[in-house]
């Protein structure tokens, strides 16, 4: 039987290792998993975990809920634009480009499913 780490809990973002599988899951359900720069930081946290474990060959990218993911969290970004917050593309360059890269520079396979339950595949006992 495969060992299972808990998965970290509450967050926008949920972790946890289920045998060589690490399952990272986008958790805002109600929202359709829209980014934040909160969730942009978890993730980013998240790979780099994945990245340092040793045992860990895949990565599943998953949303909690009814959808992936509907992108950035609008709401957030008109406050940001409110704030006088700079231009999108300094924006993309901030917070979605460093994570791309994280995900890039680490080792292993990576899977991003829309709102589906991952189940590791088990052996027969």
């Amino acid at each position: 039987m495969t060992e299972q780490q808990p998965e970290t809990a509450g967050g926008p973002i949920t972790y946890h290792v289920d045998g060589n599988v690490a399952v990272i899951t986008l958790n805002r359900p109600d929202k359709l998993n829209a980014f934040t720069t909160e969730m942009l930081k978890e993730l980013g946290e998240a790979v780099k975990q994945a990245g340092r474990d040793e045992s860990v060959r895949a990565v599943v990218i998953t949303g909690a809920g009814r959808g992936f993911c509907a992108g950035q969290d609008v709401r957030e970004l008109q406050e940001r634009a409110t704030a006088g917050g700079g231009d999108l593309q300094e924006h993309l360059e901030q917070t979605y480009h460093p994570i791309v890269r994280r995900i890039r520079r680490t080792m292993g396979w990576y899977v991003c499913s829309r709102s589906v339950s991952y189940t590791h595949p088990r052996a027969p006992e």
